[in-house]
């Protein structure tokens, strides 16, 4: 009954269905509980679908002959998903990308999902995996082909290598697993965001996982509910963080990474880098005390800043005495 409403080309019941049920079809997948026989019945929606629910099928039969992928974007919401810095390089390639906004949903996308479709009625049926647009794969799929593309991305790549090490020094491995420069964010508008693979779990998973960590550290020790305790913090795990090398945040910082001089600064803005493009992607703050003393540090410098070069404007402004004339032109000035 379940199949032939699915297969139905009025999907009105099948959808009614989906959103009222759809959380125990991604369950089973989870649970690897016949995951390939439910494949069929996911539905998602996608940028292309204008609200409406698709199949993984659907998605496949207008895929692009060169796209090797399905891709998908994970987020909160679609406004969240329609702000990540990754997507605007996936539209301007021509790829459809699936909305991804609930954490079960999250869980089963996390099992490294393949499914068999066909591009056309006449095509034969192929396999795709469904991958993250932050991922390598999707690095990979919209790797330019054209010789100057490559050549400008290879002198980036030597360009900021230095400026790469030093933030990855700066992070330390505990936090970083990476510091990549990535023309997928050149017309982003953000400085940096933080890249996925199969080894990193999306925001809600990790979420997931501190609370369940969190709760089974109350169970052993017999806490009672709502008594937090002073249970340690679950160790931050380590991401990836690419840098736009069009933004001038990237640019001046490429700068300060020349010399020992701007050395204190670089420490300061890589902080500040990277606690916000993890906050951007939606993940915690990997030291919300040491992002807030970094916020602070650079506010105070800019406002000091400020300060003196308002009284150097004061102060140029009084040692500029003119003597006007009764027609308003300069007769003497001190300057």
């Amino acid at each position: 009954m379940l199949t032939a409403m699915s297969e139905d080309p009025d999907q009105t019941n099948y959808i009614k269905f989906w959103e009222s049920l759809g959380g125990f079809i991604k369950a089973g997948i989870t649970e690897g509980t016949a995951s390939k026989d439910l494949l069929p019945f996911l539905r998602f929606k996608s940028i292309k679908s204008d609200g409406k629910w698709i199949k993984l099928g659907d998605y496949i039969s207008r895929m692009p002959a060169d796209q090797k992928h399905i891709f998908y974007v994970t987020a909160g919401s679609r406004a969240e998903a329609n702000a990540s810095p990754y997507l605007k390089s996936m539209i301007k390639k021509g790829c459809e990308v699936l909305y991804s906004t609930d954490e079960v949903e999250h869980l089963m996308l996390s099992q490294m999902i393949k499914y068999t479709g066909k591009r056309t009625p006449d095509g034969k049926a192929e396999q795709f995996s469904l991958e993250d647009i932050t991922s390598a794969a999707a690095d990979k799929e919209l790797k330019a082909d054209d010789q100057e593309s490559k050549a400008e991305a290879k002198e980036e790549k030597v360009k900021y290598k230095t400026l790469c090490d030093q933030m990855k020094k700066i992070l330390g491995s505990d936090k970083i697993l990476d510091v990549q420069i990535s023309s997928r964010l050149s017309d982003s508008g953000v400085p940096a965001a933080i890249a996925r693979d199969a080894y990193n779990m999306s925001p809600a998973m990790e979420k997931i996982l501190k609370l369940n960590q969190k709760m089974q550290m109350m169970q052993s020790r017999g806490a009672a509910p709502g008594d937090d305790g002073d249970e340690p913090k679950m160790p931050f795990i380590p991401k990836t963080l690419q840098l736009n090398p069009k933004h001038i945040i990237v640019e001046s910082m490429l700068e300060l990474s020349k010399n020992s001089v701007g050395e204190s600064e670089l420490k300061e803005w890589t902080t500040l880098l990277f606690e916000t493009a993890l906050m951007r992607a939606g993940y915690e703050p990997s030291d919300s005390n040491k992002f807030i003393n970094a916020m602070d540090e650079l506010l105070s410098k800019q406002a000091l800043d400020g300060g003196r070069n308002q009284s150097k404007t004061k102060t140029e402004a009084k040692s500029k005495v003119e003597l006007i004339g009764p027609s308003g032109h300069v007769i003497k000035s001190s300057k």
